[in-house]
């Protein structure tokens, strides 16, 4: 009991403190989508828009700029999860997508503005958002413009996050409830188990990197600073090289991301049968997970 009411109050005071809305405008929005045509599926339901055993997670690092034609071509054949900005990548329209809501009001506004291009184009996309999303008000009648038009949905509770203390490896055992670990990607990776992928293919995953793809994109300079000084401190324009944020050890995450997909990848092999592959050899995650384009 006394855990559950925790929990309750760690809910209310994170809403709080990062609602995207406010309660005059979440009124407002509810009464204005009232004909809004949203669908709402469970995970048994998704399961019928797939149209492959493999599917391709769309990442937002500098190498998803490396996919051309072909690739591009064999991605669409198949299926596909895109993360975050992945949707600015216009040759590629997923099967499935999932945006990391952020509580800065900045970000929100751009990522807002931005997706407000795409929004017809994601129309038969199946988006999916978590508990954390809905208890800060993003729902496709509270905030329309964060999803597509006549959104086609599925939600989610966020799984607890696999804890590793004292820099102990990963064990078989740590998969056995959630793969979630650190950041977006692990929780799609947790949603592809359950969709029942028999190959995973991960583009745009640079963790030697702090880079995105957009960087070069103009719209994205302001976006891609207030992004970089939030993860790194105002000192990052002029440090050159940092990695990916989720390679750097913390409290209940001691182990970096790369040791996580190495030993994810041996986890699925033995106990599921499935592949994890990253797209290109000029990975450093190759050759202990191979390559599947090369």
């Amino acid at each position: 009991m006394l855990k559950k009411l925790r929990q309750i109050r760690t809910i209310i005071r994170d809403h709080r403190a990062n609602k995207y809305i406010s309660y005059k405008e979440a009124l407002l929005n509810w009464y204005g989508t009232r004909n809004n045509n949203y669908k709402m599926y469970n995970l048994e339901g998704v399961k019928k828009f797939k149209n492959s055993d493999t599917i391709f997670i769309l990442g937002n690092g500098p190498s998803l700029n490396l996919l051309k034609g072909d690739h591009i071509q064999a991605i669409n054949s198949q299926d596909s999860f895109g993360i975050s900005y992945s949707f600015v990548k216009n040759e590629i329209v997923p099967n499935f997508f999932l945006v990391s809501m952020e509580n800065d009001t900045r970000t929100l506004q751009f990522f807002k503005d931005t997706f407000s291009n795409y929004r017809q184009s994601y129309r038969d996309v199946i988006v999916f958002y978590h508990s954390t999303s809905l208890f800060r008000m993003a729902h496709p009648r509270l905030t329309p413009y964060f999803y597509p038009e006549k959104a086609k949905c599925c939600f989610f509770w966020k799984p607890k996050s696999i804890q590793i203390k004292n820099k102990r490896h990963f064990v078989d055992s740590d998969f056995e409830k959630t793969l979630a670990y650190r950041g977006t990607l692990s929780v799609v990776l947790d949603l592809i188990l359950k969709l029942e992928y028999k190959n995973i293919v991960l583009l745009g995953v640079d963790l030697d990197k702090s880079g995105y793809f957009y960087e070069k994109i103009k719209s994205f300079e302001e976006y891609v600073r207030i992004t970089h000084e939030g993860v790194y401190g105002p000192d990052h324009a002029t440090t050159k090289n940092k990695k990916y944020p989720s390679m750097h050890p913390k409290p209940g995450n001691e182990q970096p991301f790369d040791e996580y997909l190495y030993a994810l990848k041996g986890y699925l092999k033995r106990k599921k049968d499935i592949n994890l592959f990253i797209g290109f050899k000029d990975s450093i995650l190759y050759p202990g997970i191979p390559a599947y384009f090369d």
